[in-house]
């Protein structure tokens, strides 16, 4: 009897404990698990940030057009792909390398241009994915492709209109280049401008899968919210360690091991 009396006491004082600690259990929980998704999510927007640099930087093809330059590359690709994964913020990091990426290799004047432009990518195709078709929320993998590939054609296609009209004002008006010469580097600047869209159209239909599936296994998955219970009952608390100390106190004697002659 006294020593069943000393272990509901026991449990009182451990039930008793849990209900006045348990929220502040809770709150450091969260704050764990806050502090790991945004450590998460910055890595993930520094790798989308690094492939769109690494995108543009080597896998370019220069097009010089008299004084000026054009060029056709697959960074535009991360954008999309970033803005897909990450949202707003997956747009931004791929506009944020496409940026790094004009200032270190010649195309410094076009940098800020290249700024808002890609940011435009990313914030539209976030619009269309997320807001509108809810991709986060497709169970099927045909059914977030197509979305992908529709977000991609949509964010891209735009840019085809708003790359050459933008730098032809930015040229004109910023730079003081002639009018003439401007709409003349406009025109060359669609046509890369729309082999670009489509090669990176291409590129997010065949990585899309492929990504979602590897970061699907790794559980690094940057869809919704955390969907864990956070909530710790003290019940569950008590039971759990009535179990344990009954584990302990137990007297039941230990099995008889027989000797084999």
């Amino acid at each position: 009897m006294r020593k069943l009396a000393c272990i509901k006491l026991l449990e009182l004082a451990i039930f008793i404990w849990s209900v006045l600690c348990y929220d502040r259990i809770n709150l450091e929980k969260e704050v764990i698990l806050v502090e790991h998704k945004r450590i998460l999510t910055l890595t993930q927007g520094a790798l989308i940030a690094a492939l769109a640099y690494v995108g543009f930087q080597f896998l370019r093809i220069d097009i010089p057009v008299g004084a000026e330059r054009t060029a056709i590359h697959l960074g535009n690709t991360m954008v999309v792909l970033g803005a897909l994964l990450l949202g707003g913020w997956g747009g931004f990091a791929g506009a944020l390398g496409l940026t790094l990426a004009d200032l270190t290799s010649g195309y410094v004047t076009t940098a800020p241009k290249t700024f808002i432009l890609k940011l435009i990518i990313g914030l539209v195709t976030l619009a269309i994915s997320r807001k509108l078709f809810h991709i986060e929320k497709e169970p099927s993998m045909k059914s977030q492709a197509r979305i992908a590939l529709f977000s991609s054609i949509a964010a891209l296609g735009l840019n085809v209109v708003l790359d050459p009209l933008f730098g032809y004002f930015y040229k004109t008006y910023l730079f003081g280049i002639p009018q003439d010469l401007s709409a003349a580097l406009a025109k060359i600047s669609s046509v890369t401008t729309l082999v670009n869209a489509a090669a990176s159209t291409v590129a997010v239909v065949i990585l899309w899968p492929a990504l979602f599936r590897a970061l699907a296994k790794t559980d690094k998955l940057p869809f919704g919210e955390i969907q864990e219970d956070l909530r710790l009952d003290p019940r569950e608390i008590a039971r759990d360690v009535r179990v344990k100390v009954l584990h302990v106190f137990s007297f039941h004697p230990p099995p008889v091991r027989r000797r084999s002659f």
